[in-house]
């Protein structure tokens, strides 16, 4: 629903789905400091639950312009997409 949305949910992809008819693909900005090199995220993929893996044709994650500094949320991205999240 903006440019860089904190949280994602089903419902927020179902208008989305109904104009596209199809699942949607994706281009999360979530990590990304391309537009502001004095941030950098260092921390987990989040904001996404579960659930919202079937409701998609697929992610992308936009990452911080630092290579190392995209280790943590590249690896959660990966744990989210198996389902291993923590707490699971």
């Amino acid at each position: 629903n903006k440019v860089i949305s904190r949280e994602l949910s089903p419902e927020s992809l179902a208008e989305v789905q109904s104009v596209l008819r199809r699942p949607p693909l994706i281009w999360d900005n979530l990590h990304a400091n391309d537009y502001d090199s004095r941030r950098v995220f260092l921390g987990p993929f989040k904001g996404r639950p579960p659930g919202l893996r079937a409701h998609l044709r697929g992610l992308l994650l936009n990452p911080n312009c630092e290579f190392e500094a995209n280790f943590i949320p590249l690896h959660t991205l990966g744990s989210w997409y198996k389902g291993k999240e923590k707490g699971k």
